[in-house]
Order: C-alpha cells, then sequence, then structure tokens
C-alpha cells in the first residue's frame, strides 16, 4: 500500500473512532419532572423527557384526583439499541426463556430510575413499546401518594390503561387496546366484581403466574369499561367513584352510589368486553411543555458511570454497580455521587459503620443527594444526644428537606427534633408540611395532632384527627383519633 493510500486509511479510522465516541457521550436532560440521561443524542433524549412529560399530564387530566408529584426525583435512562439494554439490565439476558424488556422501572431510596431502549418505534396495533415503564410509572403515582389505600384492582386496572400512552406531535392517545389483554378477557372466565373487590396483594390469585396475568387482564378491561364503555360520562363517574373510596368507601358501596346495582354494572361489562368494540381517549398535547425549553450538558465520565451505578445498585446488583463506581472514581476521585452509590450499597448490606462513613465522606464533598443528608441523620442519631447532637441532627434534615421539599419522612423526623430543640412554631410548620405531602399517611395525621396538644391547642388537634379517621384501618388506629376528640377542649361549648 502506498504512503498516500496509508494515511486516508488513517484518516477514516481515526474519523470512526471519534464518530464512535461522540456517539458514546453521554447527556442529561432536565424536564420540569424528569430527569433524562442518555447516549442517543440530544434529539431523542429531549423526545423522551417530553413523552414522559405529556404522560403525566395525561394522568393529571384524566384523573384531577391523582396527587402526580413524585417523592423522589425521576431518572429516565435511555439506551441505543437492545446491546445497551442487556448491559444496563443483564439479569433478563442471563436466562433463557425471560423476556427482553424495551424499558425496565426500578425504585431506589433516593431515586425513581427507568431504563428504555430509545431506538424501538410504536408496534402494530397500536402498542407502546414502552409499556412496562408507563405501567410502573403509573402505579408508582397512585400507590405511592395513597399509600395502597385504593384498592387492587382499580391502581392495577388504570395503569394498565395508562400503561398503552402512546405521544404522538398532536396528541396523547391513552387506554387504546392491548391485544393480548384482549384475548384473555375473551377466552378465559372473568371473575364476578365481588370476588375481582377482595383480591389484595397478598390474594394466591395475585401473586401465581397465570391467575396474576388473568387478574391484570380482567383489571385493565374492568376500568377500560368505566372510562370509555358508554358516551354518558364515565370518565366523570369513574373519578366520583374514587372520591367516595379515599372517603372510607368499599369499592361495592361506592360503585352502587355512582353506577347503580352492581349485578347490572358487571352484567354491561361482561357485554362490554365480548363485544370487543374497545374505545380510548385523546387528549391534545400540553403545548405548554417544550421541549426544545429543557436545559441541556454534557456528562462527564465520571458522572455517567455514577449514574448508571446507582440503577445498578437499585436493581441489587452489587457486582455490576462497583465496576462502575470504579471506573467513576478512576475518572475523578473526588466525585460525591459516587460516594452517594457506594453508601447507598453499603447500607442494604446492613454495614452500619461503613455507610455511616460514607455517607458522610459524600456529604463532605458536597453531596446533592438528598438521601445521603436523611440517612446521615438517622444513622448517627441515638436515644441519648446532647444538644450540640441535636442541633446538627435538625442541619441535616434541613438540608435534606432543601434538597427534596417532597419528602415527607424527613419534615416528620424534623419535626420531631425541632418539638425537642424548643421550637414549637417550627415543628408545627414542618409537621403541617409532612401532613400536606402525604394527607393520606395517618401517621402525620397523628403527629400533627400530637404537636398541637403539645402546644395546647387541643381544638385544632380534634379537627385534624375528625378528618383522619376516614384513614384508620384499625381499632388501634381509630382508638388513638378518638383519644384527640375526647379531649375537654374538643367539645363544642352549650
Amino acid at each position: 500500500m502506498s504512503c498516500s493510500r496509508l494515511f486516508a486509511a488513517l484518516i477514516v479510522v481515526l474519523s470512526l473512532g471519534r464518530s464512535a465516541r461522540a456517539a458514546d457521550t453521554w447527556i442529561e436532560v432536565r424536564s420540569d419532572h424528569f430527569i433524562v440521561i442518555a447516549d442517543v443524542g440530544e434529539r431523542k433524549a429531549r423526545n423522551v423527557a417530553w413523552q414522559f412529560e405529556q404522560v403525566r399530564s395525561a394522568i393529571r387530566q384524566g384523573f384531577p384526583w391523582a396527587q402526580v408529584d413524585l417523592n423522589r426525583p425521576m431518572i429516565v435512562i435511555a439506551v441505543k439499541d437492545e446491546d445497551d439494554m442487556r448491559k444496563i439490565a443483564p439479569q433478563f439476558w442471563e436466562q433463557r426463556g425471560t423476556t427482553h424488556p424495551a424499558s425496565v422501572f426500578v425504585s431506589g431510596p433516593d431515586r425513581f430510575y427507568v431504563a428504555l431502549q430509545a431506538n424501538v418505534e410504536e408496534e402494530g396495533q397500536g402498542l407502546n413499546p414502552w409499556v412496562q415503564a408507563y405501567w410502573s410509572y403509573s402505579a408508582l403515582v397512585f400507590d405511592t401518594n395513597f399509600n395502597y389505600r385504593l384498592p387492587l384492582w382499580l391502581t392495577d386496572g388504570i395503569a394498565s390503561l395508562l400503561s398503552n400512552t402512546i405521544v404522538s406531535e398532536k396528541e396523547i392517545r391513552f387506554g387504546s387496546p392491548i391485544p393480548s389483554k384482549v384475548e384473555m378477557v375473551r377466552t378465559a372466565p372473568l371473575r364476578p366484581l365481588a370476588e375481582l373487590f377482595e383480591v389484595t396483594r397478598q390474594s394466591p390469585y395475585y401473586t401465581q403466574g397465570a391467575s396474576r396475568e388473568r387478574f391484570d387482564a380482567q383489571c385493565w378491561s374492568l376500568v377500560q369499561f368505566l372510562m370509555f364503555g358508554d358516551r354518558s360520562g364515565n370518565g366523570t363517574r369513574i373519578n366520583q367513584v374514587v372520591k367516595l373510596m379515599l372517603d372510607g368507601q368499599s369499592s361495592a358501596a361506592a360503585l352502587q352510589q355512582i353506577y347503580g346495582s352492581l349485578d347490572a354494572l358487571d352484567q354491561a361489562y361482561r357485554l362490554y368486553v365480548h363485544q370487543g368494540a374497545f374505545r380510548f381517549g385523546r387528549l391534545h398535547v400540553d403545548t405548554d411543555t417544550s421541549m426544545a425549553k429543557y436545559p441541556e450538558r454534557a456528562l462527564t465520565a465520571a458522572e455517567s458511570a455514577a449514574l448508571r451505578a446507582g440503577f445498578h445498585a437499585a436493581m441489587n446488583r452489587p457486582i455490576e454497580a462497583r465496576a462502575l463506581l470504579a471506573e467513576a472514581r478512576s475518572a475523578d476521585a473526588s466525585l460525591a455521587a459516587a460516594d452517594d452509590v457506594d453508601a447507598i450499597l453499603l447500607d442494604r448490606e446492613q454495614k452500619r459503620d461503613e455507610a455511616l462513613q460514607a455517607f458522610a465522606k459524600a456529604a463532605e464533598r458536597g453531596s446533592t443527594n438528598f438521601w445521603t443528608y436523611y440517612r446521615l441523620a438517622m444513622l448517627s442519631s441515638g436515644p441519648r444526644m446532647d444538644a450540640a447532637a441535636m442541633a446538627d441532627l435538625r442541619q441535616r434534615l434541613e438540608k435534606t428537606t432543601t434538597l427534596n421539599p417532597q419528602f415527607a419522612p424527613a419534615f416528620g423526623t424534623l419535626a420531631n427534633v425541632q418539638m425537642q430543640l424548643r421550637e414549637p412554631d417550627r415543628a408545627l410548620e414542618s409537621a403541617h408540611r409532612a401532613a400536606t405531602l402525604e394527607p393520606n399517611d395517618l401517621s402525620y395525621r397523628v403527629l400533627l395532632a400530637r404537636l398541637l396538644v403539645a402546644t395546647n391547642d387541643a381544638a385544632d388537634a380534634a379537627v385534624v384527627a375528625r378528618e383522619a379517621l376516614p384513614l384508620a384501618r384499625s381499632d388501634q388506629e381509630r382508638a388513638t383519633l378518638q383519644g384527640f376528640l375526647a379531649a375537654p377542649a374538643a367539645t363544642p361549648a352549650n
């Protein structure tokens, strides 16, 4: 080969190398409610963030009672192809016969994660390729914010309905028929509604594989019918049903009040299923959400490795997580994000002292992860703490609430600490915040009532207890709340 040809070939090789490295560059795109990290290019990363924002908007429009703000950040990891999905979620490729998903959801203590394959398109018959990611996100919105107070059939059905949300440039299409579920409900026996309502997360019908698929399919079809089964405003009526359930009514009682006879509803539902004329909803895209406005930046090699390590830690894959942590530290030995993940791994392994040291190191290096300061506070607290130690505890909890103002446990713990430090006004403010963030969590209502009593405000404590009574699920909980109502100041003057 001549020198000129050799030189030309070398240029081509070097160009290909630069192109490959550029394609592997990880970027971060931040929308209002999601953080996307991706190696698929800026345009695709922005589109992924925009689609998730549109799904959130669809939930807010279709179910106005839903609290769509999560208590932890949502990180979406968008990768190029199936090979990259195998690297990020290897367990789905380790056993024969396991489905190779295009999206995976996992929950960590500090973040919710979705990993998805960005090069897949809408499948035939109007099926969203990221069904699992959308299902998990939708279920998260309803289960997290309502503390499992809504019945399983409803949250499972709504999540399945929203899982097949398809976002285009002009509209959001949600509730489109899912062929596998349509086939199952038309061929498998359907449970009477009264029996379906009794299924819980502990029921064998839910925990066993084959029957779980039938349960999911029937819940999807029932919610599909309640939303779109006729043109008489069912979408509005299901929201009325949910309101009654949140006020403490059972599924059967709430449905009967809004729809009439449960037997008649069951018959109409079965007729709808077997006719097979499934409808769906259409919404205009949220034009206030413009992907062009999302800030974008290139991630360093250390940052991208630490973020992916966090995903592996959440997936309980410590070997892969620690390999990526080593990669991150090789690129930047002082990166606090790597210490965050290391501490989480140690904490999960119940290595308390090592985890405490790792969280402390992350904090010293300026961690921006709220969980680091929360766990540092929890691990360093004890039964007998002097004023200085209590002040340090308060400072860490305040840092937590600054970094994550949606995390109710930090506000609840902070309220107790502030009360011990004789800061009653600030304690009440923190307790109010915790109860506002998670209004369906009885423990925060009880905390608020107790602090009100401690500050000689038994009348307001009784108001809080009275509003919380529908949340009580046991005799002990009801007795606790009745105790606030029985206080002398709670009795109206004649």
